[in-house]
């Protein structure tokens, strides 16, 4: 190759972790007596260096990492990868198939890095890409989807030099809770397991060492859609994964014991729409139960931009298409406007110039799935809320109002309508119905 691999990742990892370290990311030391391989790839902009280490002639712990470069060679990303396994081979040439079904396949970066870990992995990115660099970091267990909950964004997106590294890693290391260890044990030791969960069902959240969150599941968007009253055009249709609908308790604390009883009078956040990974692999437990009620019911209000009801186009498509510059604002269109189970067409004669400059620079924020469940929002400052997308868009927020006032003015709805009226304008179901219909799918399981 004719790239210079000494010059891009030296001799040295990029980043330094300790062995007496290592324990704090649920990742095992490396010991003195296990010999290492490297094997060095490059595949457009990525250049890789992988490490093996081994143990005789199985493989116990792998570290790979990237860099990304553009033809200036400006160094774009960083990217530092380590985790613990198990990987038998044949005199460090074949891999052993993991089952009876499988072959022997000769020992590669790609086929080791194929083979999902059997321990933990703590991974370091840092994007220097943007005029703000910023970095990440966590540690997880693949094999289990237990998550350690470093926290300390602010401070990890701040780490820009090996040296930054290295002063975070020892104050971090210095100031864990007493408990910090048995959160880690958890991470490595628990077993992979299914939960059966319901809406009414509260969950805890990890939020970093010493907080929690706490949310509550308030829909299965898979048994939303096989409703009749579900329009066949609608937002929650084209939705990937198995998608709940979950809403936060406005609520961080140090307290990981609290139960519905003592959340009755913590107002929720904005509902979001994310996978069941979270909730059904055990990732964040569910610690209690209560019956949802009317309030608890929340559908965000879509509004939309769109040229044509394509049947290949979901709800959003064109106005996302709009958003990223893919094409031109267009001299006219639709609004499609939603709300629950109610939707309407909004054609283009019946569009304000207010609300034509309002739509201008505004774009739904509601068109996916959420990967994972957090509560973003809750961390954030005022001023970091306001660049927070989903957080921006929303119309349901106060900042949000007047779109909202000029979008129900259009409608034929008064300013001050709520979701019930737009149910009962637009032919949709009201809170108490959809909360009888949550209630009843409870009672048929």
């Amino acid at each position: 190759m004719k790239w210079n691999r000494e010059s891009l990742f030296g001799s040295d990892y990029y980043i330094e972790i300790k062995n007496d370290e290592r324990k704090y990311f649920g990742l095992d030391e490396i010991s003195p007596d296990w010999e290492k391989s490297e094997f060095f790839s490059k595949t457009n902009i990525c250049y890789d260096r992988t490490v093996v280490y081994w143990d005789n002639d199985t493989i116990k712990k792998v570290i790979t990492e990237e860099v990304r470069m553009n033809s200036e060679n400006v160094i774009l990303c960083r990217y530092y990868s380590e985790y613990d396994t198990v990987i038998k081979t044949e005199g460090r040439e074949m891999i052993y198939p993991l089952t009876s079904r499988g072959k022997m396949k000769k020992v590669t970066a790609s086929n080791i890095l194929n083979i999902t870990p059997f321990g933990c992995r703590f991974y370091f990115n840092l994007d220097l890409r943007s005029e703000k660099p910023r970095a990440s970091m966590g540690a997880f267990n693949p094999r289990n989807n237990q998550y350690l909950a470093v926290g300390e964004e602010e401070k990890i997106c701040g780490i820009l030099t090996p040296e930054d590294f290295r002063t975070f890693i020892e104050e971090y290391t210095q100031t864990c809770p007493k408990d910090y260890f048995d959160r880690v044990n958890r991470m490595r030791t628990e077993k992979h397991k299914t939960i059966k969960y319901r809406p009414g069902d509260i969950f805890r959240v990890e939020v970093d060492r010493f907080r929690y969150c706490y949310g509550i599941i308030t829909g299965e968007i898979l048994k939303i859609q096989k409703w009749p009253e579900l329009p066949e055009r609608h937002s929650l249709r084209a939705l990937m994964t198995v998608p709940l609908m979950i809403r936060f308790f406005e609520l961080v604390t140090t307290d990981g014991n609290l139960k519905a009883e003592d959340l009755k009078n913590i107002p929720l956040d904005r509902v979001q729409i994310c996978s069941d990974n979270d909730i059904i692999w055990g990732t964040h437990p569910i610690v209690d139960h209560k019956e949802l009620d009317c309030d608890d019911i929340e559908f965000n209000l879509i509004c939309a931009k769109f040229l044509s009801e394509s049947r290949i186009c979901t709800v959003f498509t064109h106005d996302n298409l709009i958003k990223d510059n893919l094409i031109a604002m267009p001299e006219e269109f639709k609004i499609h406007a939603e709300w629950g189970t109610a939707k309407t067409i909004l054609p283009y004669e019946q569009i304000s110039d207010k609300l034509k400059e309002l739509l201008a620079g505004y774009h739904s924020p509601h068109g996916g799935v959420s990967t994972r469940i957090h509560p973003s929002v809750l961390l954030l400052s005022e001023d970091k809320k306001s660049e927070y997308y989903n957080y921006k868009y929303n119309l349901l927020n106060k900042h949000n109002q007047h779109i909202k006032d000029e979008l129900f003015t259009c409608l034929g709805l008064s300013k001050n309508s709520g979701f019930d009226d737009f149910a009962e304008k637009f032919g949709g179901l009201n809170k108490a119905e959809i909360l009888k219909k949550i209630v009843k799918r409870q009672s048929n399981k």
